[in-house]
């Protein structure tokens, strides 16, 4: 019996986070959009491991400072560089409005993540790992 009750408890537990944690989750991939991420920033400020997660309709970047940076989606759009069109989001940081980073899109050969100043030329920024 307890066997029973212990089932039921973990059913009413999936369903509950399937329902009201995932949902956002499972919107976001559905667009061909990563739901989290990380790359290693090898530059000033606050180099090293990089961890994207995305809820709630914002971008949130930990750096290895633990220091916490919000970004706010922009657009879909395509990236031309390196003779490749690659499709993905620009998000843009709520702090500084100025710099937009480009996260690719789940399905193109390459993953790498661009950024730009003032919409100005997009520059290449790291391959991201660790894809969800």
């Amino acid at each position: 019996m307890k066997t029973r009750y212990r089932n039921l408890a973990i059913l009413v537990v999936a369903v509950f986070l399937a329902k009201f944690v995932f949902a956002e989750t499972a919107a976001s991939a559905s667009q061909g959009q990563p739901v989290a991420f990380e790359w290693t920033y090898k530059y000033d400020p606050d180099p090293g491991k990089r961890s994207w997660v995305f809820a709630n309709n914002v971008w949130t970047e930990t750096r290895a400072s633990g220091k916490k940076v919000k970004y706010q989606p922009v657009e879909k759009t395509v990236v031309r560089e390196y003779n490749l069109a690659l499709h993905g989001m620009i998000v843009r940081q709520t702090d500084d409005p100025t710099f937009d980073v480009f996260i690719p899109d789940l399905d193109n050969q390459f993953r790498w993540a661009f950024f730009r100043f003032k919409e100005g030329q997009w520059q290449y920024l790291s391959s991201i790992s660790g894809v969800h």
